[in-house]
Parts: structure tokens; sequence; C-alpha cells
């Protein structure tokens, strides 16, 4: 499997993605900076390993509902995204929202988005053309802890968060090779949610 040259190669992922988890992979190798960029929906017997995602990539953060967090590389091609429903809510109801799961639990989702002007897609209720979300593909493994507090004087639930997100894996198909793609951590700091676009 050949490295990968620069994250921008990511806004070329279409295909359909493949959530299938596999049998234990390898420790990864040094962190890459893009990803494939063709998927198919047919798996292959088994994983070939484990492609490590350089978290730095992704340069521009943002937030909003209840709770929904987003990360971008440069470009605008990659993102990930945290939806943890009800937490800004929450953090109003209790004085604030504590909690760590990982995404086995299922109150957080997290996603690898492949797409184009994502950096201004999130959190607005003006799209322009050639804003889009062209693959998303769920993690199937990894812990999250978010905290959020309300903001104090505000209208509920705004508030800010702070999240961590450690050993994320998700699995797709590149060409006729199942691959795992890990970022080992991510770190949402001080992000405005708990508003709605519009």
């Amino acid at each position: 499997m050949q490295r990968r040259s620069v994250l921008v190669v990511l806004a070329a992922i279409v295909a359909a993605a493949c959530q299938q988890a596999g049998p234990a992979t390898p420790v990864p190798t040094a962190p890459i900076s893009s990803i494939p960029a063709t998927f198919s929906a047919t798996a292959p017997p088994e994983p070939v390993g484990v492609q490590a995602i350089d978290s730095a990539a992704f340069t521009s953060f943002g937030g909003c509902g209840d709770v929904f967090l987003w990360a971008t590389n440069a470009e605008g091609t990659t993102a990930i995204t945290v939806d943890w429903q009800g937490a800004a809510t929450g953090a109003w109801e209790d004085g604030a929202f504590v909690e760590t799961a990982s995404l086995a639990e299922a109150p957080v989702q997290v996603s690898l988005v492949a797409g184009n002007g994502l950096d201004a897609l999130y959190c607005n209720d003006i799209l322009t053309p050639g804003m889009s979300e062209d693959n998303k593909i769920a993690a199937h493994e990894g812990n999250v802890r978010l905290v959020v507090r309300p903001d104090e004087g505000g209208l509920k639930p705004a508030s800010h968060a702070n999240a961590a997100l450690n050993e994320l894996r998700f699995d797709v198909i590149v060409g006729t090779d199942q691959e795992t793609w890990q970022v080992d951590e991510l770190i949402f700091d001080n992000i405005s949610v708990g508003w709605f676009a519009g």
C-alpha cells in the first residue's frame, strides 16, 4: 500500500463507505496525512492494516446545536464531526455536562467526512453551490470525553464545550483492500455550542 501524499487528496473521496469491523490489526506505523481516494462496498477477506491520520491536519473548529462539533482541514475537504444530542441542555439542567463514553455505548456519534466547503457547511443556514458532504463513515471504535458548561447570562442552551477524542477507528474499503484509519487524539477547545443556525 503506497503512502499517501497530502490531506488535500481527501476531496476525491466520493464513493460508498464500508463500516465492517475486522480482526485485530497491527500497531499503526508512521502517521499519514491523507486518505485514499476510492472505496467500494465489497469487503475483502480481511483487513490489511492500520493507517494513522494526522490530527494536526485539522485546523478549523466549530460547533452549534445540542451538541454538534466539527473540525476540518484547511481546505475544507475533510472533517471529523461529533454529535452528542442533549449535552448542552443537560449542562443547563445540572450546572455542567461532564461525560466520557466509548462509541460502543452510542450516546455519541463520530464521523469522518469527505466533501467540499465543509468548513463553511456546518452550523450555517446559508448554503452555496460547492458545499457538500460526499462521503461519511462512522467511527466504530474510540472514546469521547465531553465537557459542556452553560454560558453565564446566555439563553438556554447556549454553552461552551471541550472535547477529547481518542483512538478513533474507521473501517473502509480502498480499492480491493479493507483498511482501518485511526486518529489517536483530536482536541476541541472552548467551542461555542447550544445555538442553532437560522
